[in-house]
């Protein structure tokens, strides 16, 4: 009994197991789909931007800044707070008589007056009355009077409504709705600039991985040359001599693969590292070849000039100077502002008040040492520096869409041209190959003739890479690298 039951523990203990590392494959596969299947360059972009760092910051900055906007709509708001506490003092609290004596003896002798017209007494008697009692007082000696007082509660409902601040919250509200803006313009700059290291970062891997291919292309040709070369030699046709040619050539061409494969390895980290993924497994499904792009360059230049993240910032620059230009202003304004406030416990008072005041108050500052209109002067010369900020930026985009533009036309054109290179090295192979056959050329000839092709391959192939690299730069410069996915993608 006690052995079925081990076996039976046993087997539990195999199925946790499975179910554990199915579990643990499960989760590797679905946790990040694209670390595991074939990818191309649509795939790779929209991977990386909703798995990029720097995007992800940019979309917490939205957040903040839509927050703040949402939070500013209260400015128009009245504000309403509550208030209360427990006052205590560490005596009571006396009326000083020496500053109010003279008035209350004045008063006690006016009453002492009215009494006499009160009793009928004539006016020279109403003010021989008053004269006595007012110096008859004024010989007693002022003693303050303590008032019974020396700790109270206090609460309070108080409101204040904005009605006139010179612009001041109109601007705020602008300045907050501004800097929104800045920061759906950054997101989306940052946007751009994930879309155009990913294509650049993709566009290396695919020439590297071309390369990689022409390189072991032709190590294969020498290495089926060298088995015949050794043919010949073993029957005595060519000399060894001409076998070691090959095998040199060979051993060149196999160091310039190593260092390819190495440089295609850096390039695989760099584009995952754009996408945030850290497992080299994703399978490139694109490859590079030719597809000729109509560029108008008019069309790019004006295009630009909606489309440039640059433009659209400078531009939100020039607004957010003039809100804060205005905001400037605004303090030089008179304030005006309607309250309101609703006190309890006021029978604690020595002196009750009535528990609801209301009012308007005006504010106006009429000198602060000329710090106001220094920062108005201040502003202005922002306004200014963001305007001249914008024709500088414009100049250069100009600049940058017409270099690149010109880069990708040269690129296109010796792409074109180099047809009929590769044609020629081609063909050139295939001559001296068959001569040597014949036993009219040499094994080096044959050897060189198949370096001169995979050079005249890889040759063009970094041209192909140059024009769409170039292309890259160009509708990066106009605002919109996103169209030169279309043009790489299968």
């Amino acid at each position: 009994m006690r052995y079925y039951r081990n076996i039976y523990v046993i087997n539990m203990s195999i199925k946790k197991q499975i179910i554990i590392i199915l579990i643990i494959v499960f989760v590797g596969i679905f946790s990040n789909p694209i670390t595991a299947q074939n990818t191309n360059l649509r795939d790779a972009v929209d991977y990386a931007i909703n798995n990029n760092l720097s995007i992800d910051k940019s979309s917490s900055q939205i957040q903040q800044q839509q927050a703040l906007n949402s939070g500013a709509i209260g400015l128009f708001m009245p504000k309403v707070s509550i208030s209360g506490g427990y006052t205590w003092f560490n005596g009571n609290p006396e009326i000083n008589m020496e500053q109010v004596k003279p008035a209350i003896d004045d008063m006690v002798g006016k009453y002492g007056a009215v009494i006499a017209t009160d009793l009928g007494f004539g006016s020279g008697t109403q003010e021989q009355i008053y004269t006595d009692i007012v110096n008859a007082l004024d010989g007693l000696p002022a003693y303050n009077l303590e008032i019974d007082f020396n700790q109270f509660p206090n609460a309070s409902v108080n409101a204040i409504q904005p009605l006139f601040t010179g612009g001041k919250i109109i601007n705020t509200r602008n300045i907050s709705a501004s800097n929104l803006s800045l920061a759906n313009i950054n997101h989306k700059s940052s946007i751009n600039i994930i879309i155009k290291d990913v294509i650049t970062n993709y566009l290396t891997v695919l020439l590297l991985n071309g390369v990689v291919n022409y390189r072991i292309e032709n190590i294969n040709n020498i290495n089926s040359h060298i088995n015949h070369t050794k043919k010949l030699v073993s029957e005595g046709i060519v000399t060894k001599h001409f076998l070691l040619k090959s095998e040199v050539a060979l051993s060149n061409a196999e160091i310039l693969l190593d260092a390819d494969k190495t440089q295609l390895a850096m390039a695989r980290k760099a584009l995952n590292n754009v996408m945030n993924i850290n497992q080299d497994t994703i399978t490139l499904t694109d490859s590079l070849y030719f597809k000729l792009n109509a560029v108008n360059i008019k069309e790019l230049k004006a295009k630009a000039q909606t489309e440039q993240v640059l433009l659209q910032a400078v531009e939100e620059k020039i607004n957010l100077a003039n809100y804060n230009l205005n905001m400037e202003k605004s303090e030089m304004m008179p304030q005006v502002f309607a309250f309101a406030s609703y006190s309890m416990f006021n029978n604690y008072m020595p002196l009750i008040m009535p528990p609801f005041v209301a009012g308007v108050q005006l504010q106006f500052n009429i000198f602060n040492g000329t710090t106001d209109y220094k920062k108005i002067k201040a502003a202005q010369y922002y306004n200014e520096e963001a305007i001249i900020s914008k024709e500088n930026i414009q100049q250069k985009i100009d600049f940058w869409v017409e270099q690149s533009y010109l880069a990708a036309e040269d690129a296109k054109n010796r792409y074109i041209k180099f047809d009929r290179t590769v044609e020629l090295a081609k063909e050139h192979s295939h001559i001296v190959e068959k001569r040597f056959e014949e036993g009219i050329e040499r094994s080096v000839d044959v050897v060189d003739a198949h370096l001169i092709y995979q050079d005249a391959q890889i040759g063009q192939l970094k041209i192909l890479y140059e024009y769409y690299i170039s292309l890259t730069n160009l509708y990066f410069a106009v605002g919109t690298p996103e169209e030169v996915i279309g043009l790489i993608s299968n």
